[in-house]
């Protein structure tokens, strides 16, 4: 669930906002235990901010560096092995750890194949235009297709790897929310204060958004252990629920009161989840 945004101009780079945000979340009473990074951000200086804060982290380690260069020449010849594989969302996934310092800090640092992955990249190479290029350089670009690295300050099982990196997913999933369902984008005002109050609003609806969207997945609350497991439920669609409730109509009489028309099943169903009663007459003067 997203709790916090922070507007910054276009021109300022990703590595240099993370200090004022973990401000502002101090002065909101936010605690932030651990953070999930893209390579962009990963800096000295924000290293030491985290280090300082006691912030776990995660990120996917940049491909230039000499540290990841020396991982998969140390690893990666025999990272293929059965000892070293993972099932993930139904794929092989190979992955061997070594503690390493990067960017100054000693990290466990996660050198993955990804075969799926590996079988979509090898695909791409197939059908780029080689020619001109010698036979050492078309195979190491399919002999690195499908690897990266991932760096972390936790120990993690081969098991938690991937779903603790891929996480990010989620949160690309409410970037996208705000984007085509909230309308965050594009962005039509002249002023700060405009821009400001769209963004809010937009975040706001996102939110909501995001709260719907997790009472009406279908999936059951985390079991207990007592009792019978409660099954999962029907998925319903965001935009499949709101066409349904633009269905619900009011016949208003002079009166000044309403009667609601009969909700359809969807309608109540949705209802049910959310706690929620539909009322048969609105505008009712009291007793």
């Amino acid at each position: 669930m997203p709790l916090y945004y922070h507007v910054i101009p276009g021109n300022v780079l990703d590595k240099n906002t993370i200090e004022k945000c973990l401000s502002e979340a101090e002065k909101l009473g936010l605690t932030i235990s651990g953070m999930l990074f893209d390579a962009g951000y990963m800096t000295a200086e924000n290293m030491d901010l985290l280090k300082e804060g006691k912030i776990d982290f995660m990120t996917r380690m940049d491909s230039n560096l000499t540290e990841y260069r020396e991982l998969l020449e140390d690893l990666y010849p025999t990272l293929d092995r059965e000892g070293n594989a993972v099932e993930y969302n139904g794929r092989l996934v190979f992955i061997a750890c070594r503690k390493k310092r990067y960017r100054g800090r000693m990290c466990f640092c996660y050198v993955c194949l990804d075969t799926a992955k590996r079988a979509m990249e090898d695909m791409r190479v197939s059908k780029r235009d080689n020619t001109g290029k010698g036979i050492s350089e078309i195979f190491r670009e399919h002999s690195r297709s499908g690897i990266f690295v991932l760096a972390s300050t936790k120990k993690l099982g081969r098991a938690q790897v991937l779903p603790s990196y891929y996480a990010r997913q989620g949160i690309e999933q409410i970037f996208d929310l705000a984007k085509n369902e909230a309308n965050v984008l594009p962005i039509r005002t002249h002023s700060e204060e405009a821009m400001q109050g769209h963004v809010l609003v937009a975040f706001l609806a996102t939110m909501a958004s995001r709260w719907l969207q997790s009472k009406l997945s279908g999936k059951p609350q985390p079991h207990s252990g007592r009792g019978r497991k409660p099954k999962e439920k029907r998925h319903i669609g965001l935009r499949e629920c709101l066409k349904y409730f633009r269905n619900v109509k009011i016949s208003v009489y002079p009166d000044g009161t309403g009667i609601v028309s009969e909700p359809q099943k969807v309608v109540n169903e949705v209802l049910g989840r959310l706690g929620l009663e539909m009322p048969k007459e609105v505008g009712k003067p009291a007793a």
